[in-house]
């Protein structure tokens, strides 16, 4: 029969006018003996390299056009599981309904680059919608992403748009000037799965495994040595040696995870704390090398995913445990060193005894969730990005009415839950602020200095709020901007 998961999926996909949103009981088939299964596979995983059986059956109701739960549909690759393809159908009969129903996508927060896509240099300070997708991608958006300045989403075709700053050609577009609206990528031999922005550079994942990077090469950070200082259209990493199922892009630092579940790292991001940290002793290689070299210490364990702040390094591995490795000048790596040169096991007491399903990234803060859909903060608090700080003195907080004060906040470094967050679907950090998927609906929170928190205000969220009545299906962050694919009916 093949392996059996029951997962939930936000699952965004299009045929036509054809959308929906379904709980799906998933199998990993090698073989397939019911042919209508198989035709239906075929019909929704036709591009993908493994053979996928699924049963639908529908979650909401005619009544309740308007709410998607998101879910993430795994692709098992060998030995190493990974996200692909997203879907998003209405319940009911489609053909009667979708015309009553759009995606369409919003963005805000800094724009001094255009990365909002609207053609102009304005920071926006609420939600502010950039059409309808068809007038953009011909297909919906998959992946949302953003670095310093800049935004890149996917498509479910795998095509790639992008804008924003691109000074170092960290769009990709074979040129340096920058782009204020979402533009069609190259044209790469290869569908796109994943992306990852680092502060001016950027690393693609493929269909086929492989890792493409483009943008600033002053760290080593594409991967390729540092024959240049940049490079403006995408380049292969080519000493990976094994298809990539997962990367990240750090501030001037890339991880990357391989099928048999290896950890690599490159760029010079991170050696000067390095070399402060182990003084006359040698620096391991990993934080010294422009190719990417593998990280020690994962002999034992199968890497899935990894993420990157500006100075750390997280990885989840099969079983649910987390490893860090890095700086820890905010407490990111819970313990009482100032930095790791190895990873390092997180304490599964500090997650109340758990295993962790995803971990996310800010630059000095850390989200997990775990098994039982808890979600734990920690890290740098002073901006509110933990969502659970104690009101002492010198941050925002909001008294019964929502109305903002200035109080002190207590630093909290070690994880801690943030009750507002249980069940979430989605996750995305931007460097000091993030957004959420709970319930249906986008929740905000953190550093808001450029209005990214979508609250209409420039004042920092201590704490998880929703942002307006958007019903959002995908969303991301960049270091001071977001984004977030929503159904709207009309």
């Amino acid at each position: 029969m093949g392996v059996h998961f029951l997962i939930w999926v936000s699952v965004l996909k299009a045929y036509g006018s054809f959308k929906c949103v379904y709980k799906i009981e998933l199998y990993v088939m090698n073989d397939l003996s019911d042919k209508s299964e198989q035709k239906y596979s075929q019909r929704f995983f036709m591009s993908d390299q493994s053979v996928f059986a699924a049963r639908f059956w529908c979650e909401r109701t005619l009544g309740n056009r308007n709410c998607f739960t998101t879910v993430s549909l795994i692709q098992k690759t060998g030995s190493a599981l990974r996200q692909c393809g997203t879907f998003c159908i209405l319940p009911g009969n489609p053909w009667k309904q979708i015309r009553n129903m759009e995606f369409c996508l919003y963005a805000w927060g800094a724009n001094s680059y255009g990365q909002l896509g609207r053609g102009d240099a304005e920071d926006l300070s609420d939600p502010r919608r950039l059409g309808r997708l068809g007038a953009m991608p011909s297909v919906p958006l998959r992946v949302l992403r953003g670095g310093g300045g800049h935004t890149v989403a996917i498509t479910e075709d795998g095509e790639v748009w992008s804008c924003g700053q691109n000074h170092r050609g960290q769009l990709g577009l074979g040129h340096t000037s920058d782009v204020s609206t979402l533009h069609p990528g190259p044209a790469l031999k290869q569908r796109v799965v994943n992306v990852s922005c680092g502060w001016d550079f950027t690393l693609f994942l493929t269909d086929c495994g492989q890792v493409l990077t483009c943008g600033s090469n002053a760290f080593g950070q594409l991967g390729v040595a540092k024959t240049s200082t940049h490079s403006a259209e995408p380049v292969r990493v080519e000493s990976l040696g094994e298809p990539v199922v997962s990367v990240a892009a750090g501030l001037r630092h890339a991880l990357a995870v391989t099928d048999s579940g290896c950890v690599y790292q490159w760029g010079l991001g991170l050696l000067t704390h390095a070399r402060r940290a182990v003084g006359p002793n040698s620096v391991p290689l990993h934080f010294n090398s422009q190719v990417p070299v593998r990280v020690p210490g994962f002999d034992h364990v199968t890497a899935r995913t990894v993420a990157a702040g500006s100075a750390h390094c997280v990885c989840l591995a099969g079983g649910g445990d987390v490893f860090l490795w890095g700086s820890n000048k905010y407490g990111q790596l819970t313990t009482n060193d100032c930095f790791s040169t190895y990873p390092a096991l997180l304490n599964r007491s500090l997650l109340d005894g758990e295993g962790a399903t995803h971990v996310w990234s800010g630059w000095t803060h850390l989200v997990a969730k775990t098994e039982s859909g808890k979600v734990f903060t920690w890290g740098r608090g002073n901006y509110g990005q933990l969502g659970r700080t104690e009101p002492t003195n010198h941050s925002a907080v909001l008294q019964s009415d929502d109305s903002p004060v200035v109080e002190d906040v207590k630093e909290v470094s070690f994880p801690g839950k943030v009750d507002a967050l249980y069940g979430a679907e989605q996750i995305a950090c931007g460097s000091e602020h993030n957004l959420a998927i709970v319930g249906n609906r986008l929740f905000s929170w953190g550093w808001n200095e450029h209005g990214m928190c979508g609250d209409g205000s420039q004042t920092d969220l201590p704490r998880p709020q929703p942002v307006s009545a958007l019903r959002p299906v995908v969303i991301g962050c960049g270091a001071g901007h977001s984004l977030a694919l929503c159904a709207v009916a009309w």
